[in-house]
């Protein structure tokens, strides 16, 4: 009987210095303790593992400029896509030695706002410390650093609390006021600028938390409200570097130089791609491919919508061969073969 009484006991956690826990000293226990953030200190810290990025557009559009992190000693910089979109060449400045290198574009996810370069004939930078996204905090205060003139000049920083950890935007490109609608970005409540795009975001130990990729700045100060800056967190980040690493391209990651038709297209219906606009001197017009040609297939696979035709494109390479369906106006159809051109990171 006694012993059966134990038992019972023992299964109801009735023996309370053994199974009872006080919940406000768990909760104590385990809350993170966040340690307080000096900027200046924090970034002293950053300042040498930053790039300047001057991308010089040519005759399609009027570039831009913004920042990176350095990587790996050899030159693999970290940066947003929206800095080197459209870029025909890049120059990048290292703060930390002030030399200027040609980069070259070795992949991008344009949809997650992330690039990865590489500078010819560096060796020996210093390199970014990074941390981890999956422990930052609400209310934990953050350095967010870059050129903000965008003119190659100092970096400069702001400080401010994380005041969302997966907000969703749509961000607008200053270069080409194109509209990009962007999922779990950090949001911090600081007066981020447009020039510190692709530059880090940083905890107090010096850690690279994030990049910088949208700000409300201007139109938040314009409006009286108080600016915000949003960053892509490092761990998202480094997935795609470690995506373009393997060399081995997604329908969202894109790997190495860029291909292009040369075509502005649109849905179509039922299906399809249909040519808005064939550039003068590129494969597809130069293949006869005109305005209203609705393109239906790449490689025997059916092209169903507009970003399905890009997605295809995206995982070839320049002067690539491939074999594209084209159904004409007047719904005669013909197989046309076209040799990929030599494009801009898109």
């Amino acid at each position: 009987m006694a012993a059966a009484l134990l038992g019972v006991c023992a299964l109801l956690g009735y023996r309370g210095e053994v199974a009872l826990v006080e919940p406000e000293f768990v909760a104590q226990a385990q809350a993170p303790v966040l340690v307080p953030l000096d900027p200046a200190q924090v970034a002293g810290q950053i300042e040498p593992v930053l790039v300047n990025i001057d991308a010089d557009a040519g005759g399609f559009g009027l570039g831009a400029a913004g920042s990176g992190i350095v990587l790996t000693a050899d030159g693999q910089i970290l940066t947003s896509h929206h800095v080197i979109k459209g870029a025909e060449s890049l120059r990048v400045t290292d703060v930390a030695n002030g030399l200027v290198y040609d980069a070259t574009v070795l992949g991008y996810d344009s949809g997650a706002d992330i690039a990865l370069l590489s500078l010819g004939g560096a060796a020996g930078l210093p390199t970014a410390r990074l941390g981890t996204s999956s422990d930052l905090r609400m209310s934990q205060d953050v350095l967010a650093i870059g050129d903000a003139g965008g003119d190659g000049g100092a970096p400069t920083s702001v400080a401010g609390p994380i005041t969302d950890l997966d907000a969703t935007i749509v961000a607008m490109n200053s270069a080409d006021l194109t509209r990009k609608a962007l999922n779990g970005m950090l949001e911090i409540a600081a007066p981020v600028m447009g020039g510190q795009s692709g530059g880090a975001l940083a905890d107090a130990s010096g850690s690279v938390v994030g990049v910088i990729t949208a700000a409300s700045g201007e139109n938040a100060r314009t409006e009286g409200r108080p600016a915000n800056g949003y960053a892509v967190p490092i761990d998202t980040a480094m997935r795609i570097v470690a995506q373009i690493r393997s060399g081995t391209p997604t329908e969202t990651v894109h790997i190495g130089p860029t291909a292009t038709l040369g075509v502005q297209v649109m849905d179509a219906r039922p299906a399809g791609a249909q040519v808005s606009w064939a550039f003068h001197g590129q494969p597809a017009r130069e293949a006869g491919i005109n305005i209203g040609d609705v393109i239906t297939a790449v490689d025997d696979t059916p092209v169903i919508t507009a970003k399905a035709l890009s997605a295809a494109i995206s995982v070839r390479k320049p002067a690539d061969l491939i074999r594209l369906t084209v159904t004409a106006p007047n719904g005669s159809i013909r197989t046309i073969e076209v040799v990929l051109a030599h494009g801009t990171p898109n």
